[in-house]
């Protein structure tokens, strides 16, 4: 699960790392990626994981994340939609997506996607990437308890 959560992010990383002026500290947001994929595997992974109750926290969950409260900027119009193609197309009908062999199965759907993500993102984190920085990246330690709430969360959301 962390690898798919790793994947998805690791575009903007990128795209912040080969621009001309960095927005931010990389070694900053490769740190909160990394502390992002443990919380995920700590709590998501500790049992079987389906697909179903996937989707049904990512459309309950996602929605405090992707707004211009926490992000610092509105997320780009029709992000949902872009969302809810990768669910459909990657996450399939597995019963857990915790296990290894069906993580690289939906890393490599995803990884078949990033051209799609690249121009769909680029674009707005370019634009906002400045108000990315100071709300998320410089208030990581204000933000990673909401994070891990919003875990906790979609953890007793996929477990009832």
């Amino acid at each position: 699960m962390q690898k798919l959560l790793y994947a998805v992010l690791l575009f903007i990383l990128s795209a912040a790392a080969f621009g001309e002026d960095r927005c931010f500290d990389l070694k900053k947001g490769k740190a909160i990626l990394k502390e992002l994929e443990v919380m995920v595997e700590d709590t998501l992974c500790a049992q079987p994981l389906s697909a179903e109750r996937v989707r049904q926290g990512i459309n309950t969950i996602l929605p405090q994340v992707m707004n211009k409260a926490f992000l610092g900027a509105a997320p780009p119009d029709n992000w949902q939609m872009m969302v809810n193609e990768v669910q459909q197309s990657c996450l399939k009908d597995h019963t857990n997506l915790c296990l290894n062999h069906v993580q690289h199965e939906v890393q490599a759907c995803v990884s078949a996607q990033l051209p799609a993500f690249i121009l769909f993102w680029a674009p707005w984190f370019a634009e906002h990437c400045q108000a990315i920085n100071k709300a998320l990246i410089l208030n990581w330690k204000e933000k990673k308890p909401q994070v891990q709430q919003w875990i906790n969360a979609f953890k007793l959301q996929t477990t009832n």
